[in-house]
């Protein structure tokens, strides 16, 4: 509102105080007995024009620049909306397949993982039941030199068996923890994670039992309760690996 105050009272100023450089261009004016001419007066206001023209050449050069940059403008925000919608939608195609994969590993993992517990729990079991063989036979009347050998390498080769299951199990409990950081990366951390892991590496499974009978017909019957109760130890570090599968 002030600006146009401003104008009309500049333009009032500009044709009271510019009389000096208008031009008058008159007619001269006859009279004759029947025709009556009258006297023409054309007002020439220099300023006046030149800011008129200055203001419609401000206005067209402006309208002229606005009419060229907002197409281009909106040109560019649609291309760019475009571009960043697609690939948004192609890294959340990505992740969910990424998740996918791991998902998929996790319950390859969790399947080794249980087999390669029950695996150690036999060898475990095995180591005292071929010794307790070896015993056994080394304390007869008369040992057969060949079965006391046979039986201690037995009782020996079970005790190896179970270190290398025990380096497998590592390897794919690292495996797992793997996916599951993969997994986390890609989607809400998750801190109950970091508590069921303390909870798995504090689990201690309780030892086997050294398999003594009088009967020695009884030892491998009592060798085989013992590899149940033990499989059952080792079955809580499967349900917690399944807890930590469920909640990622």
């Amino acid at each position: 509102m002030k600006q146009i105050f401003f104008t009309i009272f500049f333009l009032i100023f500009t044709i009271i105080f510019s009389q000096k450089k208008d031009t008058i261009n008159k007619t001269n004016i006859h009279f004759t007995p029947t025709k009556v001419e009258y006297q023409k007066v054309e007002l020439k206001n220099e300023v006046l024009e030149n800011y008129i023209k200055k203001l419609s050449t401000k206005n067209e050069a402006k309208q002229s620049i606005w009419d060229t940059l907002i197409p281009l403008l909106i040109g560019a925000f649609l291309t760019l909306g475009t571009q960043i919608y697609f690939e948004n939608k192609k890294n959340k195609k990505d992740n969910d397949n990424q998740i996918l994969e791991s998902k998929s590993e996790l319950e390859k993992l969790t399947y080794l993982l249980r087999h390669n517990y029950n695996e150690l729990a036999m060898h475990k079991v095995h180591k005292h039941y071929w010794y307790a063989q070896y015993q056994y036979e080394e304390n007869l009347e008369t040992p057969n030199l060949n079965d006391v050998n046979k039986f201690y390498n037995y009782h020996i080769e079970s005790g190896n068996k179970a270190i290398i299951i025990e380096n497998v199990i590592a390897e794919n409990f690292s495996n797992f923890t793997k996916e599951i950081s993969k997994i986390q990366h890609l989607t809400k951390q998750n801190t109950e994670v970091n508590n069921l892991y303390v909870k798995f590496m504090s689990h201690t499974p309780k030892k086997p039992q050294d398999i003594m009978s009088l009967n020695r017909s009884e030892l491998y019957e009592l060798a085989r309760k013992e590899e149940d109760k033990l499989k059952k130890e080792y079955q809580e570090y499967i349900k917690i690996l399944n807890d930590i599968k469920n909640i990622v």
